[in-house]
């Protein structure tokens, strides 16, 4: 079979083959977030694609070799149309059965989640099973965003209880302008309305209609955020240690927030894949001695991945999780076969699997920031770690960690600016001292809920653990005082991030191969983001 052409000059393309198919499939599903499917449009693709398949088969029996780039192009189309098709599948109001689309007396629906608690109303969200139409039940699909009244009865409500709501939904309201778009947001994960619902317009029919094993993961959740919270004393401490083992920071006060932002590491609050790497370690030691038996070890490589994916649902199944548990899943499962594969190719297959899986993960800030810090910390660490070798091991490990920090940062920075218009100045040294704290303080977290019953333990532990992360809090607010902790509005468009991203990727290339396109490409850019920016501001000042 003749192979693919496309992108086969570059050295990522002939070592990561599955990238040729990805950017199609992956471009494929961005349209397909964006635009509404035309099924007119997508049969006239199949033809065409059928078309092309037969002229190429009958230029080949000709031996018309040079026609044999047909057989790439017809693959990206075909991966591009997938990508297309599957995003407009997973869409619920694309459904025949989707409840907006039907007249109804009431809904019937299930909490599927754990609701939150707010100051006059208990917030969830619920899935519609059915609706009743002139007293007759109607299977009906979609999710909908529900707030109760708050008194005695709702705020008893749980994962997995069946309700009716004798409600209209309304649309959810319009962002405003300058802040985050939260309509969007519940789009994206298929939620378009809202309702309002006193005491009189819902009742409670049926307890435990959702599935076992997630009833018991939000059990496991409860009983160990109720464990940290009878132990620690203080209220920040609760709340950090409660983000940093099970990613829950409705706890954390906006202030100590602030302070993680300012310094960089608010990705320590949510678990991510820091956390699960963390996890992956303690479970590796713990039943290290199974992968060198020749009788367990088709028995250790299940166990990792399983327990793995355990805490990743454990922790709220977050995007960054999600990518950090594939990514670990093929790497356990390569050496469980004893397959080499490089981390280039488990980004690929993880973003693949995920998206193949739900197409709108791509819209998730965590995922999106998850695969950019890894692939900036194998593409660029070793290029940044190589620059210098300090004698003394503890400094040698300082520069290792400063320098997979750099490497993250660098990447992610211009989708930073992006979305938050903020970058921390201070996140070399913050990185630094706050990673191998909050290390510990995970372990520690994990035998303070092992050890709860064991008194004199369990007390050296607490006191450990409070110890270090009240250190930690402090010095995020310490750092946050320090002058120009965070530079701030710093606004940029998606065209200037692609810039910025350009203006990154030829300065690498041009500090290697010192080619003339390579700066002259750079230079371009430059002039292109200041031309944006110009552009931008004059616009700003004819509008006011």
């Amino acid at each position: 079979m003749p192979r693919i052409i496309y992108g086969s000059s570059l050295p990522l393309f002939r070592h990561v083959p599955l990238v040729r198919v990805l950017i199609p499939f992956l471009l494929g599903v961005l349209f397909g977030i964006w635009l509404d499917a035309v099924v007119g449009g997508l049969l006239i693709f199949v033809f065409l694609l059928i078309a092309l398949l037969i002229i190429e088969n009958f230029l080949l029996k000709l031996k018309k070799w040079k026609f044999r780039w047909i057989r790439g192009f017809l693959i990206q189309i075909a991966f591009f149309i997938s990508g297309l098709l599957l995003t407009n599948l997973k869409k619920e109001n694309h459904h025949a059965n989707f409840y907006g689309s039907k007249k109804f007396d009431k809904l019937i629906v299930v909490v599927d989640n754990v609701p939150e608690e707010k100051a006059k109303s208990v917030r969830t969200f619920v899935t519609v099973s059915n609706i009743i139409v002139d007293e007759q039940v109607i299977y009906a699909t979609g999710k909908l965003l529900v707030y109760l009244k708050k008194d005695s009865t709702s705020l008893k409500i749980n994962y997995g209880d069946e309700l009716i709501l004798d409600v209209n939904p309304e649309p959810l309201p319009d962002p405003i302008q300058g802040q985050f778009n939260y309509k969007r947001y519940l789009k994206w994960h298929q939620v378009f309305e809202r309702a309002y619902c006193t005491e009189k317009q819902w009742i409670l029919v049926q307890n435990n209609k959702g599935y076992s094993f997630l009833s018991w993961i939000y059990n496991w959740r409860k009983n160990i955020s109720s464990i940290l919270k009878s132990t620690f004393k203080n209220k920040d401490e609760f709340a950090v240690a409660n983000a940093l083992l099970i990613g829950d920071d409705n706890d954390i006060d906006s202030d100590l927030m602030s302070a993680y932002t300012a310094s960089g590491t608010l990705h320590v609050l949510s678990v991510s894949g820091m956390h699960v790497g963390v996890i992956y370690l303690l479970l590796a030691f713990v039943f290290g001695k199974l992968e060198k038996s020749k009788y367990f070890r088709n028995v250790y490589y299940p166990l990792i991945i399983i327990l793995v994916w355990l805490y990743g649902i454990l922790s709220g199944s977050s995007a960054s999780v999600l990518r950090a548990a594939a990514m670990l899943t093929i790497v356990v499962f390569g050496k469980w076969i004893n397959a080499k594969s490089s981390m280039y190719s488990s980004l690929c297959v993880s973003l693949f699997a995920l998206l193949l899986y739900n197409p709108f993960l791509i819209t998730e800030t965590g995922l999106q920031l998850s695969y950019l810090a890894v692939f900036g910390i194998v593409y660029l660490h070793p290029k940044i770690y190589k620059k210098w070798s300090p004698p003394m091991w503890l400094v040698h490990k300082g520069w290792e960690l400063t320098s997979v920090s750099i490497a993250a940062q660098m990447v992610t920075a211009p989708l930073g600016f992006l979305l938050f218009g903020q970058f921390p100045n201070y996140f070399i040294i913050a990185n630094l001292i706050v990673i191998p704290a909050t290390t510990i303080a995970i372990y520690l977290t994990i035998l303070q809920v092992i050890f709860k019953d064991v008194l004199l333990l369990e007390k050296i532990i607490i006191f450990c653990n409070t110890e270090i992360i009240a250190f930690v809090n402090r010095f995020v607010r310490y750092l946050e005082t320090w002058p120009g902790a965070v530079t701030t509005d710093v606004f940029i468009n998606v065209y200037q991030c692609l810039l910025l991203y350009f203006v990154l990727f030829f300065f690498i290339r041009w500090k290697e191969k010192k080619d003339f396109n390579s700066l002259l490409i750079l230079i371009s850019s430059v002039i292109l983001i200041y031309a944006f920016f110009i552009v931008d501001e004059v616009i700003r000042i004819s509008t006011n």
